[in-house]
């Protein structure tokens, strides 16, 4: 049986039954395997492995659901198709979570059918989950980390969203540039609204044609949020240039350091 856990939740004596990274490869030679040291699971924190599943009928399994609270299940999908618990739906925390994961869906589909992204009605989202944050970060953190394969890419821009605005604040940015950090994350993966779902959801490691095809997502992004006037150049730039590296490894135009603005960086 295949269960999807967090990577913080990995221990030796579990066996790794699928993992997806960054859309990058992985430093293991396969793809499946006996989890038998820390620096393995150290290697996959490097690698910034995304998503785990381990086979509990190969290896050890996590602790039984009777000894999981309600909150942690709320917070972190530990078992398949098992709904989180209602949650009080006065929680600020939670309304606003909700509201920007229907907003990235909306907002990925609409770029999916070669619509323009909603820049005012995105400031608006950020703004929401900047003023949340700076009440309770941790709630708002803990919300936005839910996930299910079918809304995986657009929770995880709302997530880079979230921690981009706590990210600024603790730099010193000022408000407005917060907001462009925060925005900046929200938008980052825009242009997956234009990769081949195949390729998008695979589940093993992509071959070199479909590599070739997820590193066009930046370029394509970019040419979504172009489209409306009303996009910070910032904001253009960290979407174009977010797979850049220091080293100048990165994509689409291997930048080297400062080159890489602050923001992107």
């Amino acid at each position: 049986m295949l269960r999807q856990i967090e990577l913080e939740q990995l221990q030796p004596g579990m066996y790794v039954g699928r993992m997806d990274g960054a859309w990058i490869s992985h430093p293991f030679w396969r793809s499946r395997f006996l989890v038998r040291t820390t620096e393995e699971i150290d290697a996959m924190r490097a690698a910034a492995v995304e998503r785990l599943w381990i086979d509990t009928q190969r290896g050890k399994d996590i602790e039984p659901r009777a000894k999981i609270s309600a909150r942690e299940v709320c917070v972190v999908p530990l078992f398949e198709n098992v709904p989180a618990p209602a949650l009080n739906k006065t929680d600020d925390a939670i309304r606003v979570a909700a509201n920007a994961k229907r907003f990235a869906a909306a907002m990925f589909s609409d770029a999916r059918g070669g619509g323009t992204v909603n820049i005012k009605a995105a400031v608006t989202l950020v703004g929401d989950i900047s003023s949340t944050l700076k009440d309770d970060p941790s709630k708002l953190l803990n919300a936005v980390r839910v996930k299910t394969p079918e809304d995986y890419t657009p929770m995880h821009s709302v997530a880079v969203c979230a921690l981009m605005v706590v990210f600024c604040r603790w730099l010193g940015f000022d408000e407005e540039q917060v907001s462009l950090g925060g925005l900046a994350g929200l938008m980052h993966d825009i242009g997956k609204a234009k990769t081949r779902l195949g390729v998008l959801n695979k589940p093993g490691s992509l071959d070199e044609t479909e590599w070739s095809h997820m590193r066009q997502h930046p370029t394509a992004g970019y040419g979504i949020l172009r489209a409306n006037a009303q996009t910070d150049t910032d904001v253009l730039d960290a979407c174009l240039h977010h797979h850049e590296k220091f080293d100048g490894s990165g994509y689409p135009d291997r930048l080297k350091g400062t080159d890489i603005t602050r923001l992107t960086r």
